[in-house]
């Protein structure tokens, strides 16, 4: 390891020391980070969940589209059946009670009949042939109907399968009513109409036996829409108790002469609160276990630092003291490429007749105003270092003469000789200095510091300033 990798661990630990100053800042910082953070995985994983909600219910609602679509159009089929069975037998239909009570089912028709001309002459079963008035059915001209005529007119008109909208019946209740036109070729090929075969399904029966109420078994509300050919207006045929929510999913399916269109939300929504309430109570206990855990770590480095400070700093000056001096004498001395430095050995001359007059508070204040004047003389990126006492080393560049060592030795000795005031206390000291040259006056740390004091000896004699 070599300085500048000393010199970045000392700014590393600058930085953990600010870090602890402010710690209820740091701690803060945590917090509100590891929130920001928990937000946006509380989001991505709802997101996710919304996503795989939407696939199922869309799944759902094409199943039960199908569905719907598929019992929907084998009933209309029935309608068909009569009109292939008046066909056969050129208009004349003799057995049709026998087609009618085959067609019927009790849970999803309401009545099956014949209108030669549009004129109501067969219907089956016998027993619904009156209205709600007691009128009977029989020779009803469903083209004078003020109701039911504009159906009728276009369902021949189109020559298709016309199915009306669910509505109320003359006879009581709902039915939804399937009209066929029926064209018979006459002895001249010409094709012209006969009538209509007609099947009136019970509402909503018929439609609960697709299985379209068990949505709501799955949690789901829906609303199965007729939608016009003509206006796209949409009228709704069957809905859930539950009202449908925003943003549903919809599928379309064909039926007849118009389209029908189901859709479908989860009951409780998209998106499910209460699980999503627990992610963010998670989200915040994992926030604060975050930021205690990060104070507790910061309080145990705040602590470490603490260690480290007082076994490489001297707690008076705030200098670094003999140990890390020896780190890093042995760091620079162990290099691969030796990096030649100046070495400096300071003893403060007078300081001893100060401590013993003035007090050891004047003393001490005497060695931090030192400290502070000596390292005014010296480079930013050059070290001083207390050893004890009023012995001080400092590890600077290397100037490149003897000249320019001297001149940097002078300009701290004038430092130092110039006065210190502390209250109505002024002193004076000066300073013997001893130095060596790395790599020149010795290779190991313990040599440089031997020789470096050794002189610093020598100087303090002949200044004779004790």
């Amino acid at each position: 390891m070599d300085l500048d990798r000393g010199l970045l661990m000392m700014k590393m630990r600058s930085l953990v020391q600010v870090l602890l100053e402010n710690k209820k800042k740091f701690i803060g910082s945590v917090f509100v980070t590891a929130l920001l953070l928990s937000s946006c995985i509380i989001y991505a994983v709802n997101m996710s969940r919304y996503n795989v909600e939407r696939e199922r219910v869309a799944y759902l609602t094409m199943d039960q589209a199908e569905r719907t679509k598929y019992v929907l159009n084998n009933m209309l089929q029935k309608v068909q059946v009569l009109e292939w069975a008046v066909h056969k037998q050129d208009g004349r239909c003799d057995n049709f009670s026998d087609i009618a009570a085959r067609l019927y089912d009790s849970t999803s028709v309401f009545a099956i009949e014949l209108a030669p001309n549009c004129i109501v002459s067969r219907f089956y079963p016998k027993n619904i042939d009156k209205n709600s008035n007691g009128e009977s059915f029989k020779g009803w001209d469903l083209l004078a109907d003020p109701v039911r005529s504009g159906d009728v007119l276009h369902s021949i008109e189109e020559r298709q399968l016309f199915v009306s909208l669910p509505a109320p019946l003359y006879q009581g209740g709902m039915g939804l009513i399937a009209r066929q036109p029926i064209f018979i070729e006459d002895v001249q090929g010409k094709e012209k109409l006969w009538g209509l075969a007609i099947i009136v399904f019970k509402w909503p029966d018929i439609i609960n036996t697709s299985g379209l109420m068990n949505l709501q078994q799955k949690n789901l509300s829906y609303v199965l829409n007729w939608v016009s050919p003509n206006t796209g207006e949409e009228i709704c045929l069957q809905a859930s108790k539950e009202p449908l929510l925003s943003n549903p999913e919809s599928y379309y399916f064909d039926l007849a002469n118009a389209s029908c269109k189901l859709s479908v939300t989860p009951k409780q929504g998209w998106i499910d609160v209460p699980l999503l309430g627990l992610d963010i109570l998670i989200g915040l206990f994992a926030s604060l276990l975050l930021a205690v855990l990060a104070g507790s770590l910061l309080s145990l480095q705040c602590k470490k630092e603490r260690f480290h400070q007082l076994s490489v700093k001297d707690t008076l000056t705030g200098l670094y003291n003999r140990r890390m001096l020896q780190k890093v004498l042995t760091e620079k001395c162990c290099q691969d490429t030796p990096k030649p430095f100046l070495l400096c050995y300071m003893d403060l001359d007078g300081f001893k007749s100060v401590n013993d007059r003035f007090g050891h508070d004047v003393g001490d204040y005497l060695l931090q105003a030192a400290t502070r004047r000596i390292e005014m003389c010296m480079e930013s990126s050059e070290l001083l270092f207390r050893l004890g006492g009023d012995e001080f080393v400092a590890c600077m560049e290397f100037p490149g003469s003897e000249a320019a060592r001297q001149k940097c030795f002078a300009k701290i000795d004038a430092a130092l000789r110039h006065p210190f005031v502390f209250g109505a206390v002024e002193v004076c000291i000066g300073v013997s200095i001893g130095y060596v040259l790395y790599p020149r006056d010795g290779q190991e740390a313990e040599t440089l510091l031997r020789v470096a004091d050794a002189r610093m000896y020598v100087e303090k004699q002949r200044h004779k300033f004790c």
